[in-house]
């Protein structure tokens, strides 16, 4: 998931680089890495185009007079959107572009090029644009590009593990920096409006379905989004749509809830079922795509036709246009197992059902509801008519007591009352005192990997730091192993003392491989895991290599040229499983 530093630190006061960030929030179990960092050019001014004429030799390229306030250049362009009027970002001779790509001299059909008048995905700020970038008409001309846009964002890019679904958002990521830097998080004022309540919702399914709530908003008005919204979806890979969609996704990357709108004039029957498709029922998807699906999938649907496939992806009937005036606003919980089932079967992955696979939080279904609601209200004009909650009686808050004690005797170290308290409850759990040197920990829904004693005394040792941990020194014998697990142990100890004394660093994959990585190394699996969580993990691997080499390709694309790895781990091959050791 790619991630917005600048966006991080509205909502956290810090003073960390990109790069200290990163150290900070893998240490804390949060894999993080930065995948373009601020400015990525060199000599980019702003300039104006004073005239643009039809190149003689080709009909998709203009000729464009450019003016800079003290020089005019002369710049063959193929944008369809460049004008006479603009203000232009313009890469002069020997700038330097995203990419090392530097602006020499050209001739295009016959005509010189004095430069480039570039597009926000050649400067590095979007992943992807339509034309070249325009700037306010009151932009200074001759100015370096970076003077006038200001500090330009860092993105990052975090991988999580299954249980850790609570990160997909910059509140969860900025949640965790908070915890470690004992800072206090800046969340958005979030107001609930006025309503009526209707009965509008029925939950078939309830097993599937914990939690719905659905808010019918009338009087919107479909437009572009602001342009700090646009961007910020855009910087984290998500492409401006409108305004409503837009707030949709933006909420899902603040407070990572999936959310959904439908056009409230495509719903019969005034009334949102959730329900079990029918065997054999189709719907066609916003991908412009048509599934048949099975009795165990979940729909979100009306009294006549499926509307979406819940927790995955909407129909192309329901979806928000430029027509729309009301929409109906779902925010809801489905059962994790069942839409990744959904997702793997109709070979569907979208950002939502990501999140719902990870599990999501009947707590923050609410608050992400109130969020857009009032995004709504204040980007498309829309005011709140109608809103239903249906809420399960079992969702209640994980309640576990903590004995101050045993942190201290799992983890090989004191730690004080005081400092265990003020750790959890930065990480959003409640705590409170009954009985001395015994804490009552109210574990918020977003952790749902939390259930049990052992798991809070992780999270004290995570956020105090690994490197707290006293090493405690080898003895020389093993209670209860034999002969021969001590001499593999001590086999397998003095292999990696020797390579990591040569110069090696350890490395730890997971067990599992992608089908069209083994094809690249022409090596077979012998064990398919039938119902995988991502392509990733679709096989057991037969060699070490395949993570090898992709941690290779990591390290090298990040500017390393010195690298020496190994790995001892197991691989399951036609012989059955074993352990080996990978070097390269």
């Amino acid at each position: 998931m790619k991630i917005s530093y600048n966006w991080l630190r509205d909502i956290v006061d810090f003073d960390l680089s990109p790069q200290e960030l990163c150290h900070t929030l893998t240490s804390l179990g949060v894999e993080t890495s930065v995948i373009s960092g601020g400015v990525q050019w060199k000599g980019v001014i702003t300039a104006k185009v004073v005239d643009r004429q039809k190149h003689p030799n080709a009909d998709k390229l203009s000729i464009c007079r450019v003016n800079d306030g003290n020089k005019e250049y002369e710049i063959v362009c193929g944008a369809k959107n460049v004008e006479a009027g603009q203000i232009i970002p313009l890469a002069v001779l020997g700038a330097v572009l995203p990419g090392d790509f530097v602006i020499k001299p050209a001739k295009i059909r016959g005509v010189a090029s004095e430069g480039m008048i570039c597009s926000e995905q050649e400067l590095g700020l979007k992943a992807e644009s339509d034309g070249i970038m325009v700037l306010g008409e009151d932009t200074p001309l001759g100015k370096n590009l970076e003077d006038v846009l200001g500090e330009a964002d860092t993105i990052l890019e975090i991988e999580i593990t299954t249980n850790r679904g609570d990160c997909l958002s910059h509140w969860g990521v900025a949640r965790e920096i908070a915890a470690k830097l004992q800072k206090i998080p800046n969340l958005p004022i979030i107001k609930n409006v006025k309503f009526s309540e209707s009965n509008v919702i029925e939950i078939k399914d309830k097993d599937l379905c914990t939690r719905y709530i659905g808010c019918q908003i009338k009087g919107v008005k479909i437009g572009p989004s602001p342009k700090w919204m646009a961007d910020r979806l855009e910087s984290c890979g998500i492409k401006s749509i409108n305004n409503i969609v837009d707030i949709t996704n933006y909420v899902l990357l603040e407070l990572g809830h999936p959310l959904h709108a439908f056009d409230s004039s495509t719903i019969s029957g005034g009334k949102i079922i959730v329900r079990r498709a029918n065997q054999g029922e189709k719907i066609t998807t916003l991908d412009g795509k048509t599934h048949e699906l099975t009795s165990n999938m979940l729909l979100i649907a009306d009294a006549s036709k499926p509307l979406a496939v819940a927790g995955v992806i909407g129909g192309e009937f329901s979806s928000i246009n430029e027509t729309t005036t009301d929409i109906f606003l779902e925010s809801a919980v489905f059962n994790p197992g069942n839409i990744r089932k959904t997702a793997r079967t109709l070979n569907v992955s979208t950002d939502a059902s990501y999140r719902y696979e990870r599990g999501t939080s009947w707590e923050v279904a609410e608050m992400a509801s109130w969020r857009a609601v009032n995004l709504i209200a204040e980007l498309a004009g829309g005011r709140l008519e109608l809103r239903e909650d249906v809420n399960s009686p079992d969702n209640k808050k994980v309640i576990i007591q903590l004995r101050v004690e045993r942190v201290a005797k799992i983890l090989g170290y004191e730690i004080d009352e005081k400092t265990i308290a003020n750790i959890l409850r930065f990480l959003g759990i409640e705590i409170s005192t009954k009985v001395e040197k015994v804490l009552i920990a109210e574990v918020p829904s977003y952790r749902n990997d939390i259930k049990e004693e052992i798991d809070l005394i992780e999270e004290i040792a995570r956020v105090n730091g690994y490197e707290n941990i006293p090493v405690v020194k080898e003895s020389n014998s093993f209670a209860g192993a034999g002969k021969q697990n001590l001499s593999s142990n001590k086999i397998i100890k003095n292999i990696s003392s020797g390579l990591v004394g040569l110069g090696f660093c350890e490395v730890m994959n997971y067990s599992f491989a992608e089908i069209k990585d083994l094809d690249k190394l022409f090596l077979n699996y012998s064990y398919k895991i039938a119902n995988p969580i991502s392509k990733e993990n679709e096989v057991l691997r037969p060699s070490l290599l395949v993570g090898l080499m992709k941690n290779f390709n990591f390290n090298s694309g990040q500017g390393t040229n010195d690298i020496k790895i190994f790995e001892i781990g197991r691989i399951f091959d036609a012989k059955g499983e074993r352990k080996v050791l990978g070097i390269l």
